[in-house]
């Protein structure tokens, strides 16, 4: 869950924007082609997501479907309620997982769905970019309530000297654990913890997942060779670079790059 709701993303497309009555049997989709959030205002339907626990009814909740899933809610004969949905596109290719979470103002929420769904209905002049823009708004929210309910403000300010350091040097240096231990005046051990809760993961992915996003900035820009970019963003060479770059992403530099030119 805390990926993606940390996650910076950029919405590329808006689909679907709308209230959605519940279906009047059971609904199943496979391979999903494209990400979706739900919102709960009232009671929720099960979702059930290929190899994950049944998300149970609740009130008050998001629901997020990724693109590429499979899953099932089935048919609630009494009391099902409907929901708020957006569906849209994510210019990165990363995969998260599905999540639900309860929502602790939920009149901010409805409000914001709301808003989205009407500009969706009225399509007038700019539209889409209200929606995307009031889906970010809801990403931001969203992880806002999260940040409150999963880490304290006083270990949030524990960490705030490595988190600053980190994006300040991730491509100018081979960054320290231990420095950044340093920094924030803890054990290792706690710092990797702390670091691990507040940001779901280590210290050293945190790192990479920063070097590559950029690295996918200067490959899509068409500026820099593929030696110019290991240097730009922080990679001994371009051989070290082209060998992390398809460990963490899937493919190649220069296949990622014909990928976004489709």
């Amino acid at each position: 869950m805390g990926e993606f709701i940390k996650y910076n993303h950029i919405i590329s497309n808006i689909i679907f924007c709308d209230y959605v009555e519940p279906s009047k049997s059971d609904f199943v989709c496979s391979d999903r082609q494209s990400h979706g959030i739900a919102f709960y205002p009232q009671d929720s339907l099960e979702y059930c997501f290929e190899g994950k626990k049944p998300f149970k009814r609740s009130s008050g909740v998001i629901i997020y479907m990724p693109k590429g899933s499979d899953y099932s809610v089935p048919f609630v004969e009494n009391n099902a309620k409907g929901c708020f949905a957006i569906n849209f596109l994510l210019a990165n290719d990363l995969e998260f997982e599905p999540f639900i979470f309860k929502v602790k103002n939920k009149s901010n929420f409805y409000n914001m769905f709301n808003d989205a769904k009407k500009h969706w209905k009225a399509k007038k002049a700019g539209y889409k970019k209200i929606c995307a823009s009031l889906l970010y708004e809801i990403l931001y929210n969203l992880e806002k309530e999260y940040e409150s309910g999963y880490i304290s403000k006083s270990s949030i300010q524990i960490l705030m000297p490595a988190i600053d350091y980190i994006h300040n040097n991730y491509t100018k240096e081979t960054i320290s654990i231990p420095y950044l231990c340093e920094l924030c005046s803890v054990s290792e051990g706690y710092f990797r913890r702390l670091f691990k809760k507040h940001t779901t993961l280590s210290p050293i992915k945190y790192i990479n997942n920063l070097k590559i996003e950029y690295t996918k900035e200067l490959i899509c820009s068409g500026n820099y060779t593929l030696r110019e970019i290991a240097e730009l963003s922080g990679y001994a060479d371009s051989s070290v670079l082209s060998r992390e770059f398809k460990r963490i992403v899937g493919v190649a530099p220069s296949e990622y790059k014909d990928n976004k030119n489709q």
